[in-house]
């Protein structure tokens, strides 16, 4: 079991970003620690647990396309206008929060100071779970160019510290904090089996770290939380929009898909002649599947294209 060298980080990385994400496994090191944590989370993504996740996704695809659809059927001109990235971002925030904590959060609210105005100041705002998260990364971004290119911190290697005095810095460092005690209090929680999953089998992440407690401590577990939000979200959120903006300008890939996906509806209904009498929607909550996903080739190709970019 091994790790890629350039992620293996000296630990002045690691301390760039410990505030948000602590000692996870993004900048962790290549040690027994990280062997055994790695080990652990492997089950993760297991079959079992990827098809509880899909269905986790498919939920909120259907629960988007309904808001949508209600959206045109409202208006006079038979459209609706959409922020697409922003839609997008939502929906799949929402999901990987879902698959982390076991429950969709999307009604927590967090107070967090951001800038509503780019360079004129904090004002404090309530946020949801992956609104909170969200900004916080992108907070974390700022803060590490700032600190970065910094002329003190190229002393670094030798204070064995990253220094940052900017008020800037003090605002994030305290969302962190408020992010992180929410987490907390969630997951002691569901330690009491006050909160329980949602999703079938405890397949979200937070089950299976509350099911290995010599390897994950509580911190370690907010840790973890955080981190694979951050990993999932972004790369997520931006293959899913390469492939929507692509297929908005793609008639021609947008017909193979459709056609692609009929097929296999077709080949379902001649095994199973009761899916005739499911709607489009029900036919797509039904059939796509994790072992259906084999027969969608030429969406595989798009996916990887997506991933490639």
């Amino acid at each position: 079991m091994t790790k890629n060298n350039q992620s293996d980080k000296d630990g002045f990385t690691e301390l760039m970003f410990a505030d948000l994400i602590g000692n996870s496994f993004i900048f962790s090191h290549n040690d027994a620690r990280w062997k055994e944590k790695r080990k652990a989370c492997a089950h993760a993504f297991y079959k079992e647990r990827l098809v509880q996740m899909i269905e986790v996704l498919k939920d909120k695809v259907i629960e988007s396309v309904d808001k949508f659809t209600q959206q045109i059927k409202d208006s006079n001109e038979n459209f609706t206008i959409m922020d697409f990235e922003g839609e997008f971002s939502n929906m799949l925030s929402r999901n990987i929060i879902h698959i982390c904590f076991g429950i969709d959060l999307v009604h927590e609210r967090v107070f967090l100071k951001y800038e509503k105005v780019k360079g004129e100041g904090f004002v404090e705002g309530d946020f949801n779970i992956p609104e909170a998260i969200g900004i916080l990364l992108d907070q974390m971004n700022t803060s590490y160019a700032n600190k970065y290119y910094n002329p003190i911190n190229w002393l670094a290697p030798y204070t064995k510290r990253w220094m940052d005095f900017s008020s800037y810095y003090a605002v994030y460092k305290e969302n962190c904090k408020r992010t992180r005690d929410f987490i907390e209090t969630f997951v002691v929680k569901r330690k009491k089996g006050l909160i329980k999953s949602s999703i079938k089998q405890d397949s979200d992440l937070l089950s299976l770290f509350l099911a290995n407690p010599e390897v994950f401590s509580d911190v370690d577990v907010i840790d973890e939380i955080v981190d694979f939000f951050g990993a999932a979200s972004e790369t997520t959120q931006k293959s899913l929009q390469t492939i929507m903006s692509h297929l908005a300008k793609s008639p021609e890939s947008r017909s193979k898909i459709r056609a692609e996906f009929l097929e296999v509806v077709k080949q379902e209904v001649k095994a199973r002649p009761e899916l005739a009498k499911l709607s489009q929607k029900e036919l797509m909550k039904e059939l796509i599947t994790f072992d259906n996903l084999k027969d969608l080739e030429y969406l595989s190709w798009v996916w990887q294209e997506a991933l490639r970019y």
